[in-house]
């Protein structure tokens, strides 16, 4: 069970960019480099830097040892596909 103030608060230092802007006042423009991201089982992804990341696993009481690292990749078609389907189950239940 999630401590959903903690992963709300987590969620928030993300914003919705046009990757193509070249006016964006908060950065815009495809990353650079590795990133570490979170996937909730809610499909809510998150970016983590490290200290965000540690902090983020103390407030739910996990330990390092708990943890397991998968490397995912995937494709553009594989990912509006998990979008689709998240977006259809959640209008599912909002009906």
């Amino acid at each position: 069970m999630t401590n959903r103030n903690s992963s709300d608060r987590i969620s928030k230092y993300i914003s919705v960019l046009n990757p193509e802007s070249s006016i964006s006042t908060t950065g815009g423009g495809y990353m650079m480099g590795p990133a570490t991201f979170m996937v909730r089982d809610d499909l809510v992804v998150t970016h983590l830097s490290p200290i965000s990341w540690f902090s983020f696993l103390e407030s739910q009481n996990v330990s390092v040892d708990d943890l397991e690292e998968r490397m995912v990749n995937m494709g553009s078609a594989a990912i509006r596909s998990l979008f689709h389907l998240h977006i259809s189950s959640y209008q599912s239940f909002r009906q």
